[in-house]
């Protein structure tokens, strides 16, 4: 009979145990609450600057000035885009006791135009396009803007194992398949009549690997730092396109249309401080950190753009970087 008792109660002694052993108040060392699931979902908001080659969009001409300017005519300083700085979000949720799992996807949508003015009243002096192609320099403008817009969405499913190298200090190495859309669209105007269009499309897919570390320093703060590659490969599908009255539309080439496919490097880094403290009786972690990250995307800009005055007709291929810079702000949740 004592035996049948003992089989009974033995579950409720196990809970009762179990119960025992996740009273815990306070920060542990190791960035996880010992008595949750391992579930974590995070949300980033992120402060970023995109930056990439190629955003001259005009050339403060002087004929004054003499040679200098582009195609050794005259001119003067370029006038380039500078890309504000604007907002974008990062969403993920993974499985984290030993081997991690997580599915992390990243937007960021940024819009930014400039203008410039000049003053036509005295030869040779104005605005030189350079996304539309001047038949000759004589052709200046006495305004011009330019608008370029990133549209940009990045989804990683990562594989990975957690390596407790100390009380104080976990290494976590993954491995990533990355779905990448990174669309641009760029439009220059010249005066009130002459302007162009393009587009700069990518879709891609690919392998990559990430190293994480955590070092907990101090009552649940710690140092949190990140770094990446992957390789993509996907279509590129880039337009170029004019709207011209200045000159006769024969002479130029308007509506050239591209779609091809290529591999695509990417290198990610990212470093920041973080603090986080269960809660529950150890049951749910909640934190957050400030971290600041730089992306680079080689040869995402591949349009055909204008060689300028000297040969309108010919459009050759770019191949420019684009380069993603900035904050995130993160707040996270493990249950």
């Amino acid at each position: 009979m004592s035996r049948f008792w003992s089989v009974l109660l033995l579950p409720l002694a196990l809970f009762a145990s179990s119960e025992e052993s996740c009273i815990f108040y306070g920060n542990p060392s190791y960035p996880r609450c010992p008595c949750s699931y391992a579930v974590e979902t995070t949300f980033d908001f992120l402060f970023l600057q995109p930056f990439e080659e190629g955003l001259t969009y005009a050339i403060r001409n002087d004929a004054r000035q003499g040679a200098g300017g582009a195609d050794g005519t005259p001119g003067g300083p370029l006038i380039d885009l500078e890309p504000r700085w604007q907002p974008g979000v990062r969403l993920s949720v993974g499985y984290a006791p030993s081997f991690t799992a997580k599915v992390v996807w990243t937007r960021f949508h940024a819009s930014t135009t400039d203008h410039a003015h000049s003053e036509l009243t005295l030869p040779g002096v104005g605005l030189q396009s350079v996304w539309v192609p001047a038949i000759d320099t004589s052709v200046l403008y006495d305004s011009a803007a330019f608008r370029w817009n990133l549209n940009f969405d990045m989804l990683d499913f990562e594989l990975g194992k957690r390596y407790e190298v100390s009380s104080f200090l976990t290494f976590n190495p993954v491995c990533l398949l990355r779905v990448g859309w990174i669309d641009q669209a760029f439009n220059a105007h010249y005066g009130a009549s002459d302007s162009a269009s393009a587009m700069n499309d990518f879709r891609g897919i690919g392998p990559g690997f990430a190293f994480r570390s955590e070092w907990g320093f101090a009552h649940g703060w710690e140092i949190c730092c990140a770094s990446g590659f992957s390789m993509l490969y996907g279509q590129f599908t880039s337009h170029y396109g004019i709207s011209l009255l200045t000159a006769p539309a024969e002479v130029l080439i308007d509506g050239v249309d591209r779609q091809f496919s290529r591999l695509a490097a990417v290198a990610d880094f990212s470093g920041g401080v973080g603090y986080g403290k269960c809660v529950a009786n150890g049951r749910f972690r909640v934190g957050g950190s400030l971290s600041y990250e730089a992306h680079v995307y080689w040869n995402q800009n591949q349009l055909y753009q204008p060689m300028g005055s000297d040969a309108p007709g010919i459009l050759p291929q770019q191949s420019r970087d684009l380069s993603i810079q900035g904050f995130s702000l993160r707040g996270y949740f493990e249950f």
